[in-house]
C-alpha cells in the first residue's frame, strides 16, 4: 500500500510522528499522510518506564500500541458514510510497514488534505481574535470536536 503514494514536502511534527502532503497514484488526490515510528514509541515510553520504576517491562509497548490502534480505530469510526462527520478529517487509510533506512516499524494514517492548514494554529487565532473581542463562528464549530481531538491526537 506505501507504494499507491507519491510523499511530498513536509507539513508538521508531533512527538512520534511527521505528516506530509502526499499524492495517491491511484486517484491523483492529495492526502495527508501522517507516519508514526512505532518503534520510537516503544523506546521512549520503556525509557520512560525506567527512569520511574528502574525496570523497563513488556507492558508500556503494549500500551503504546493500543493507544495508536485506538486513535486509527476512533478516526476511522466517524470516517465511515453513516457517522461521517463534517468538520472531521476523514481517515482514508492506515497501514504498516518497515522504515527501510533505519528498519524502524511505521504506521501510516492517511487522511483528507485540509489546504487551509493546520487546526491548532487555526485554533489558537479564533482564540487570539476573541480575546480582542473580535467573534468568529468558526470557534462555535470547532470547539465542540476538541473533546474528540483530544481523545484520538498521538
Amino acid at each position: 500500500m506505501a507504494c499507491n503514494y507519491e510523499v511530498g514536502r513536509f507539513l508538521g511534527r508531533g512527538s512520534f510522528a511527521t505528516v506530509h502532503l502526499a499524492r495517491d497514484i491511484r486517484t491523483r488526490r492529495h492526502v495527508a499522510i501522517k507516519l508514526v515510528d512505532v518503534t520510537a514509541c516503544r523506546l521512549r515510553q520503556q525509557e520512560q518506564e525506567r527512569d520511574e520504576t528502574g525496570d523497563a517491562s513488556d507492558e508500556p509497548c503494549r500500551t503504546i500500541t493500543a493507544l495508536l490502534q485506538r486513535e486509527i480505530d476512533v478516526h476511522a469510526s466517524v470516517s465511515t458514510s453513516s457517522r461521517r462527520h463534517p468538520n472531521v478529517v476523514a481517515l482514508l487509510e492506515s497501514f504498516g510497514y518497515a522504515n527501510e533506512v533505519t528498519g524502524s516499524e511505521m504506521r501510516a494514517l492517511v487522511m483528507e488534505h485540509c489546504s487551509l492548514g493546520d487546526l491548532q494554529c487555526h485554533m489558537k487565532r479564533v482564540r487570539d481574535d476573541r480575546r480582542k473581542g473580535m467573534r468568529n463562528g468558526a470557534c462555535d464549530v470547532l470547539l465542540p470536536e476538541g473533546t474528540f481531538l483530544s481523545v484520538t491526537h498521538f
